[in-house]
């Protein structure tokens, strides 16, 4: 494939609740143009909504040299299909919804899945306060929900929480039967929880069930590091790992900041399987 060092895009950016066709997409791509879509963010557009982005319909590009997709959303992104091909994809998601109740990160479905032969690099943040009641994990700053997958050359993913209030919230939340690859590179995944809520920087691997909850392989390192340095409470957990397999052909580097209230750093919870390989 060849590269894309300095990529020529096609931006968008609605002023409304606007449709963009997948094959509108993939046509820019096959152009020789990247492609960039974006609500616009607050402070810098005039538009009136939260700014939340869905990919509804599988996004496809077989062309033979190497594109970019970018992903911009003021509030939330929503990964419903499949993102494929010869591409770099970039998601970023800002959580700033005018009402915090509202907001959200970056969202797979379980028919959602990313899987290109370039880089995939994710920043979603969520802004919620959290609720006495209990939670989501789609509330998240990255969520998986069960069936999804994420695959590309190298996979960054920074995920948080911020200024949580009550309740329980997550930086990162995933899904048993969960999965990422790097097909040659890292996986490099860090998550951050700050405020006064209960919960976790990176929940990983929910599998009420048994057997592997979730499974992260690279050509290089797997490096996760959970963040509670922002945190206030005590019973947050800076890393909660519940049934994983993780696999490098170089390292496995699991890192985890507590704060000054002493919560706990790492837990391992639920009786599945564990593997560090």
């Amino acid at each position: 494939a060849v590269s894309d060092p300095v990529p020529n895009y096609a931006d968008f950016t609605p002023g409304a609740t606007s449709t963009i066709l997948a094959s509108d997409i993939v046509a820019n791509l096959n152009a020789g143009t990247s492609v960039k879509i974006s609500t616009g963010l607050r402070g810098s557009s005039s538009g009136n909504q939260d700014g939340n982005i869905w990919v509804n319909e599988t996004i496809s590009y077989s062309g033979d040299n190497l594109r970019s997709l970018t992903l911009e959303a003021n509030n939330g992104i929503f990964i419903n299909r499949k993102i494929a091909g010869n591409l770099n994809v970039n998601l970023v998601a800002k959580g700033d919804a005018a009402n915090t109740s509202d907001s959200y990160g970056v969202s797979f479905a379980g028919s959602g899945a990313i899987d290109v032969s370039g880089k995939v690099d994710i920043d979603g943040t969520s802004r919620h306060p959290g609720n006495s009641s209990g939670w989501t994990g789609n509330r998240a700053g990255f969520h998986m929900y069960m069936g999804s997958s994420i695959k590309g050359t190298e996979v960054n993913i920074k995920a948080q929480s911020l200024d949580s209030a009550n309740g329980v919230v997550y930086g990162a939340f995933l899904d048993h039967n969960t999965r990422i690859t790097a097909t040659n590179g890292d996986i490099t995944f860090s998550g951050k929880q700050t405020g006064g809520a209960r919960g976790n920087a990176i929940f990983a691997g929910s599998n009420p069930g048994g057997g592997v909850g979730l499974t992260w392989s690279a050509t290089g390192k797997v490096i996760v590091e959970g963040d509670l340095s922002g945190s206030t409470n005590a019973d947050a957990i800076a890393l909660n790992l519940g049934s994983v397999r993780m696999s490098a052909v170089s390292d496995v580097e699991i890192k985890a900041e507590t704060n000054t209230n002493k919560a706990a750093a790492i837990i391992m919870q639920f009786a599945g399987y564990r593997d560090w390989e």
